[in-house]
């Protein structure tokens, strides 16, 4: 089976190599480039092809070939687009070498930032709960001449946390970078309608899991006097979520825990930021479609708009998360920053008390 890499529109995609006899013939490497990663998998069988849409973002093309067929070894798309694209090299070399530990690491976003992490060199643990997810994210990344490190722990448990604090600096020498991807959406519809503890389970996930993190992580960086912490915040951090509360709650919620916590390391050289990831495609949005009118009609729109754009480029949140990671945004700590935004800007940027924070407007 060949592995490899898709970068141009599906519909062109399938076009290409709808045709049976070229199915073998023409390799992913000569593949024209375009804005969106897609996934999909076509079979040696000259009578069909099979499309798999991954909530991840990306997908793999897997050409079943016949015995005999020579073998190509694939780039992953993160680590193409890492060496093509100069911005991202901006902020690369900082992580180089780094224990990178990043929770939720088993797909979505998380997955993405992993790959992009790996492809820069940096030395990534990988934590999630499903030791499958964990298996296939290794692989990929490893296949493509990345280092990880599985850990399979929840964050709700703190104990897990600790341990797999420990084994990053047994195998990596430390943890330099925490990036808190690990979340789930919660119950979908109205407060009067949603089962409490799928509420509660949610809240326990998106917040606790952060505080585990920080909690497990923070006593070395600070012994060390270095170190970032990049929590992830999406819809309903700055803005009101109908329909989605424990989310909207949630990460509400993380937003203020770290820039409160981000005070109390500020003399440690310690940062702490939450980064806005965008609208992506990932688990989450399949959720919402299939809560159909439970989600509100403003959740559907924007989930059909998803599945169809891919949301926000998995290079722009790549980029986001490097810079926060790297030492040219050390004046930057208790933030909440878009993956759309530019480090560049923000690099030489006076960050004022208040800006980039959620904070009352208006006066009484």
């Amino acid at each position: 089976m060949i592995t490899g890499v898709v970068h141009e529109g599906l519909d062109r995609c399938l076009a290409k190599f709808g045709g049976p006899s070229e199915r073998n013939s023409i390799l992913p490497t000569q593949l024209e480039r375009d804005q969106r990663l897609h996934t999909f998998t076509l079979s040696s069988h000259p009578s069909r092809v099979k499309l798999h849409h991954c909530p991840g973002g990306f997908a793999e093309l897997h050409f079943r070939s016949p015995e005999n067929t020579r073998q190509t070894t694939p780039h992953h798309p993160l680590f193409s687009f890492i060496g093509d694209n100069t911005r991202l090299l901006d902020f690369s070399s900082a992580v180089k070498d780094k224990g990178v530990l990043i929770t939720g690491a088993g797909r979505g976003i998380g997955k993405r930032l992993a790959m992009g992490f790996a492809a820069a060199g940096a030395r990534v643990g990988l934590l999630a709960r499903s030791q499958a997810e964990l298996d296939v994210a290794k692989l990929e990344i490893e296949h493509a001449g990345g280092v990880t490190l599985r850990l399979r722990a929840d964050v709700r448990d703190f104990e897990q946390m600790c341990a797999a604090v420990d084994r990053m600096q047994a195998v990596f020498g430390g943890t330099h970078v925490v990036i808190c991807c690990a979340g789930m959406l919660g119950p979908i519809g109205p407060i009067t309608q949603i089962k409490l503890d799928a509420w509660r389970d949610a809240i326990d996930t998106n917040i606790m899991g952060v505080v585990h993190a920080c909690r497990a992580v923070l006593p070395q960086m600070i012994d060390r006097r270095s170190g970032k912490i990049i929590a992830l915040a999406g819809g309903g951090s700055s803005t009101a979520r109908p329909y989605v509360t424990a989310h909207a709650v949630s990460k509400a919620g993380v937003v203020r825990l770290v820039e409160s916590v981000a005070e109390e390391v500020r003399d440690f050289n310690v940062q702490m930021n939450c980064m806005d990831a965008g609208a992506s495609y990932t688990s989450m949005t399949d959720e919402i479609l299939h809560g159909g009118q439970m989600a509100g009609s403003a959740e559907l729109e924007e989930a059909h708009k998803v599945r169809v754009t891919g949301g926000t480029p998995p290079e722009r949140q790549v980029q986001m998360a490097m810079f926060l990671s790297s030492p040219r945004s050390n004046h930057i700590s208790g933030k909440l920053l878009l993956a759309t935004e530019d480090p560049r800007k923000l690099e030489h940027q006076n960050m004022l008390p208040d800006s980039f924070t959620l904070r009352r407007h208006g006066k009484s």
